[in-house]
């Protein structure tokens, strides 16, 4: 990752994945520092009312999880009327599945959505 990021080293792409592996390695401080820096170049605003490049959102989204932001992570989700399905399904968000945050907004969400 490292030597990509040398080469582009202005990639959200490349940011965004150095990011999520951090956090998904335990390197939280370095997961934080570059997902910090990954949002400054995909997003505008910021708090509550950051919006994030619809390209990137779900891995922001994601490392958030990772890195136990979930009460930021669940804000963000209510928001989302319509979630690609692997939000639903993958295992990659079991970091936030269990939460009951996480089935309510199953519910809050269409019926075909979450079946």
């Amino acid at each position: 990752m490292e030597e990509r990021l040398k080469a582009q080293p202005n990639s959200p792409e490349l940011l965004g994945w150095k990011a999520l592996l951090l956090a998904r390695l335990g390197e939280r401080a370095e997961g934080e520092e570059a997902l910090r820096i990954f949002v400054q170049m995909v997003g505008t605003g910021s708090g509550n009312s950051l919006v994030v490049n619809p390209l990137y959102a779900r891995r922001v989204l994601l490392t958030m999880a990772v890195l136990g932001h979930q009460d930021e992570v669940f804000d963000r989700l209510t928001h989302l009327r319509h979630p690609r399905p692997d939000l639903i399904y993958s295992p990659e968000w079991d970091c936030i599945r269990g939460d009951p945050r996480f089935q309510a907004w199953l519910k809050s969400i269409a019926p075909s959505e979450s079946k």
